[in-house]
């Protein structure tokens, strides 16, 4: 049986945590991703991936991590991936495995790629007085290896 302190710590904790998902905005993100002149739309889908498609100019991020970490992460794996396939510096193993190999100027053209990416990104997390509008504290966690 559960005393009333002990309830009424579930019940505030279930509160809190409810409140946190319901208020939670995610991190805005750009709507848009030009690499090598080829304009890559970024949308929001349902899950916690994020993939691309180069066929169809199409970025997709999942939205039910309301982590901005997780937000950061996986756009900036997504452009870095794009940035590398475009710039033909993406390639496929026999096995299936992608790796990257690109020499000093490719990898110099996709970081500035992808620098302006994170200059968009800061840019439209700003009010009109320049302070963020996400008032939560990125938290980075080690993943477990």
């Amino acid at each position: 049986m559960h005393n009333k302190k002990e309830i009424n710590a579930k019940y505030l904790i279930d509160k809190i945590i409810a409140s946190d998902k319901q208020d939670r905005k995610l991190i805005n993100l750009p709507k848009k991703f030009i690499v090598q002149g080829k304009e890559y739309s970024i949308k929001r889908i349902p899950g916690l991936g994020a993939y691309f498609n180069v066929e169809d100019g199409l970025i997709l991020i999942g939205n039910d991590s309301k982590q901005d970490i997780d937000q950061v992460r996986n756009i900036l794996h997504e452009a870095l991936e794009v940035s590398f396939e475009e710039h033909l510096c993406r390639m496929q193993n026999v096995t299936g495995e992608f790796f990257f190999v690109c020499n000093h100027e490719q990898f110099c053209l996709i970081v500035n790629t992808l620098a302006k990416l994170i200059l968009d990104c800061i840019n439209i997390n700003k009010d009109s007085n320049n302070k963020r509008l996400l008032t939560k504290k990125i938290e980075y966690k080690e993943e477990e290896k």
